[in-house]
């Protein structure tokens, strides 16, 4: 986006043409902005022949009478992919002589709701002061759940549907599960799948579909079946350990020649003539990993064998590399983690109560669980169907019934968010 800003810099005839183009310029959802978008509109706002200025020297003497934005400060929710919410504090400083004209009447929200969201945007430091107001009627009050656990807060919200359900004019698509993170879903859909409440995630993919799930969950499933070769060629180069498509190749060949798993060809690996030195090292050293891991199965809970894998393997280490996203996926590679410690406690009560074999680990039994959730989470997108997604995706969307899962300090608002002023 600064290209057209040097652009115009270095080429003022290009600039006015563009000056005199647009007569008037209208730019909604102005709390979203960056700063390289206010420059671009900022320009070209401008009267023809205007120099280019100086960003310290870009405050004009009255308003620019040719351009109107429209925005809310409240609801600048893109300071993570760079908005900056001081193009709409700071506008009337930047043109002065502006008019600001304040909508606060709400047509879409209940009395009750808007009392709410009133009392929670107050506490921001930096905002123009206004408040929402409606005439439309009180509607229902706000309930506050109080819970013990994301587990008991899933088995609730998934209970109170098929109770509504049952006693109202309700069905699937009039309910809506809000969350911070995309993470928290994972229980979510657990709960509503054991229910067989047919549900959609809008804006993202199911928890247990997301590459880096399914990555975590192909070293699970390798360990407890060393004959899975989808899951061996899945992870048998994440993280990149040197073994590129072409000695995979070779070593699927080998396995397929000799009759036996991938497992155990990279196990042979360093008598394959076919591979390089430094892939047969890696892939030597990638079955005894497994191995290793096999071995801590037979007395490890699932919860502790899955914190492991991911540390031992470098997996949080390669997410780290990615980025802002790569956090995000390590975030749900957290929640797995957290899954399966939580099945863990749960084990002793499942082996009571449910018919399951003597010999079988608790990783075995942790992998049957997710596939039987897997299996179930399978339904048409267009069916009706409740909505998971981030609070980002809903904004201005509207549900007869909507939950909010996880207002807990540290998650809603995330913690970073109280070393940020706002």
């Amino acid at each position: 986006l600064m290209k057209p800003v040097e652009l115009f810099r270095d080429q003022p005839r290009l600039l006015d043409r563009y000056r005199d183009r647009f007569q008037f310029i209208l730019v909604d959802e102005y709390q979203d902005t960056n700063h390289a978008q206010y420059r671009m509109m900022e320009l070209v706002a401008d009267e023809p022949g205007a120099p280019f200025a100086p960003e310290a020297e870009d405050r004009r003497d009255g308003p620019a009478p040719n351009l109107m934005v429209v925005g809310d400060d409240d609801q600048s929710i893109y300071g993570w992919r760079g908005a900056d919410v001081r193009n709409i504090l700071e506008f009337e400083a930047s043109f002065p002589g502006t008019t600001l004209i304040r909508l606060e009447r709400n047509y879409r929200s209940t009395e009750r709701i808007l009392d709410a969201a009133n009392a929670v945007i107050a506490e921001n430091v930096r905002r123009k002061g206004k408040t929402l107001r409606t005439e439309a009627e009180a509607g229902d009050p706000l309930t506050l759940v109080e819970t013990a656990d994301e587990r008991d807060e899933a088995e609730w919200i998934a209970s109170e549907m098929e109770l509504r359900m049952g006693t109202e004019d309700l069905v699937p698509q009039d309910f809506a599960i809000l969350y911070r993170t995309n993470a928290q879903s994972r229980e979510l859909e657990r709960a509503l799948v054991e229910r067989s409440i047919p549900y959609r995630i809008v804006g993202g993919t199911r928890f247990y579909e997301r590459r880096e799930i399914m990555d975590v969950l192909g070293y699970l499933r390798l360990i407890s079946n060393p004959q899975d070769a989808q899951a061996f060629d899945r992870v048998v180069n994440y993280p990149r350990r040197g073994v590129g498509d072409v000695n995979q190749d070779r070593i699927r060949e080998f396995a397929q020649s000799k009759g036996i798993p991938p497992l155990d060809a990279a196990r042979q690996a360093k008598e394959i003539d076919v591979l390089t030195p430094s892939a047969a090292t890696s892939l030597a050293r990638f079955a005894a990993a497994i191995d290793g891991f096999r071995d801590r199965a037979e007395t490890a809970g699932a919860g502790e064998l899955t914190e492991q894998i991911v540390t031992d393997m470098g997996i949080f280490a390669a997410l780290a590399d990615e980025g802002p996203e790569g956090e995000d996926r390590a975030e749900n590679v957290r929640e797995l983690i957290a899954g399966a410690y939580e099945f863990d406690e749960r084990l002793p009560t499942l082996r009571e109560v449910e018919d399951l074999p003597e010999d079988a680990t608790a990783l075995d039994l942790f992998l049957q669980e997710v596939s039987l959730i897997t299996d179930v989470d399978r339904h048409d997108p267009a069916a009706n169907a409740v909505t998971l997604m981030t609070l980002h995706t809903a904004k201005g969307l509207e549900f007869p019934v909507v939950f909010i899962a996880g207002l807990e300090d540290g998650l809603f608002p995330l913690a970073r968010a109280y070393d940020e002023p706002g």
